[in-house]
């Protein structure tokens, strides 16, 4: 069996490095594109909600795995070259972004009507 020593560490320090970059990326990337996506999904425009919904169910439907598979592989097949980091972190935004869409789109649908024509009175 191997040991774990020094050199070891220097490996899972550096990934490290790399996880903290990627989990950055998808929070970040996952905020601004989960605000669009809930902007969207509010929408009175029928057309455009529906789009939201079917985006949403199908990032929510399908495992991550996947996901970060057809982003590095798929976009790839079309043409796409993109790198592994880049790939990685466009997949991740994704879901996150879709993730907080739902969560924001609940919040904001939670809030009762009396609440709301309040704010309106009240300026």
């Amino acid at each position: 069996m191997r040991s774990f020593g020094p050199n070891e560490m220097v490996y899972i320090v550096l990934a490290a490095r790399w996880t903290v970059l990627l989990a950055t990326c998808a929070l970040a990337g996952g905020v601004v594109f989960g605000a669009l996506l809930t902007a969207v999904g509010l929408a009175r425009h029928s057309v455009a909600r529906n789009g939201v919904t079917i985006f949403v169910q199908f990032v929510q439907g399908t495992p991550l795995l996947i996901l970060l598979l057809l982003a590095y592989f798929g976009l790839s097949a079309i043409g796409l070259e993109l790198g592994a980091l880049l790939s990685s972190a466009l997949a991740l935004t994704l879901y996150a972004g879709a993730y907080f869409s739902t969560i924001w789109r609940g919040a904001i649908r939670a809030v009762g009507s009396g609440q709301w024509e309040g704010r309106l009175r009240l300026g």
